[in-house]
């Protein structure tokens, strides 16, 4: 079977694409810099999480999708949250910038609130203090929505 895109259902697929090019480079500079700034090199972070250095690479150049459980394992090896690599990508489409939407910078503190949090939380050990933690955010979270 074959399925055929009117002419402007395939230029918004065409934008998907692109855009999509755009996000995994970004992710792959994020990659890269976190490397770099850990001083070790594509060899050393293929070691740390079980790929080839040519599968590392292709990441950092945006080359290939990463799936989440690699992301997941090169935020650990890198020591960084996951959204740190997603922090200043390329908007959504169809929804205007971050540098032109209002509330552009309460946007941005609560993306280093949310990183800070997640990084916390990712350092406590205990598995029944972090499911404590977890109740009493998701406690915190339905008070508030009622005022």
């Amino acid at each position: 079977m074959t399925i055929t895109l009117k002419t402007s259902e395939r230029g918004k697929a065409a934008t998907r694409d692109a855009h999509d090019r755009a996000v995994h480079a970004h992710i792959g500079r994020r990659i890269r810099d976190a490397r770099e700034h850990a001083a070790m090199s594509v060899p050393d972070l293929a070691r740390r999480i079980g790929m080839t250095a040519s599968r590392v690479v292709k990441f950092e150049q945006g080359a290939v999708r990463l799936a989440a459980r690699e992301l997941i394992c090169i935020a650990r090896a890198l020591d960084r949250p996951v959204t740190y690599f997603f922090q200043d990508a390329p908007v959504a489409i169809g929804r205007p910038t971050a540098a032109v939407r209002p509330g552009a910078d309460s946007d941005a503190l609560r993306m280093r609130e949310t990183e800070s949090l997640v990084q916390a939380f990712e350092n406590i050990v205990e598995e029944t203090v972090r499911r404590d933690v977890m109740r009493l955010l998701r406690e915190i979270a339905a008070n508030y929505r009622l005022h």
